[in-house]
This record gives C-alpha cells, sequence and structure tokens, in this order.
C-alpha cells in the first residue's frame, strides 16, 4: 500500500463535487492502491490505530464509489463493492441494509431476502441479538417497495 498515493486520491476525490465523474476517478484510484492492512504483522499502537484509520477510510471510499454507481445506473457495481467492503468488514450494519436496497433495485426480491436472512442469522449467532425495528422496517421497505 503506498499510503501517500493512496490518501491523496481520497483528498482529490473529497476536493471534486460529490458523485462527479473527476471523484469517481480518484475514488478508484485509491481502491486500486490499497492492498490490505498496513504492516499487519506489526502490532505496535501507533501502527494499529494508523491501519485501523487507513481501513475505515477504504470502507468509506467502497461505499462511496457504490453510491456513485447507483446514481449511473451500476447495480451489479455497486453490488460488487458492498460485497468488497462487507468481505473486510462483516459487521457494517448499514452496508447489509444497503447491500438488501441494492438486490431489490435489480429486481432480484430472492436474494435480498437472502442476504436479510444470512444478516439475521450472523446477529443472532455472533451476536446474540435480533435485527432492531429499524432494520426490519427498512428491509420490508425495500422488498415490498423496491
Amino acid at each position: 500500500l503506498d499510503v501517500v498515493d493512496f490518501e491523496r486520491s481520497l483528498e482529490k476525490a473529497g476536493e471534486c463535487r460529490k458523485g462527479s465523474d473527476d471523484a469517481l476517478a480518484h475514488l478508484e484510484t485509491a481502491l486500486q492502491l490499497y492492498e490490505g492492512p498496513l504492516l499487519e504483522d506489526l502490532y505496535s499502537d501507533w501502527c494499529q490505530d494508523y491501519r485501523s484509520k487507513l481501513e475505515k477510510q477504504y470502507l468509506r471510499a467502497l461505499q462511496e464509489v457504490a453510491k456513485i454507481s447507483v446514481e449511473k445506473g451500476d447495480i451489479q457495481t455497486a453490488i460488487r463493492y458492498c460485497r468488497k467492503a462487507l468481505s473486510i468488514d462483516y459487521y457494517l450494519e448499514d452496508m447489509h441494509l444497503y447491500m438488501v436496497q441494492l438486490y431489490a433495485l435489480a429486481g432480484d426480491r430472492l436474494q435480498a431476502a437472502k442476504h436479510f436472512r444470512q444478516y439475521t442469522e450472523f446477529l443472532r449467532n455472533e451476536l446474540g441479538v435480533t435485527p432492531t425495528p429499524h432494520e426490519v422496517a427498512s428491509f420490508e421497505q425495500f422488498l415490498f417497495h423496491g
């Protein structure tokens, strides 16, 4: 990971009009530069904090590119970016709900329901909780009203 170029690309994206082609190009450059956790084998506090910061920036960039893709009508690309984010951090609650929404937008209500069921099972098995009323209402909204 070339940290300087990664952060510079994110900074340039932030200077562009949100959702613009220039912002998208800078975000995609940043995503290409990110090769995983920084100095993964080093357990120093400063490194872990910086590693976490970079990962959060990467996840935000994935989410932003997914949103821009939806705005451009490319739902499948948005789904791909969301899957990538969830492969890094499966605890991203908003990303799970966004995936359900994307599947519904793509007209794949079966996959939307399947994803929500998997998310529900994850919450129950890993955290011992159930979806919040807000999550259930959002799921129903996406599934039944697109």
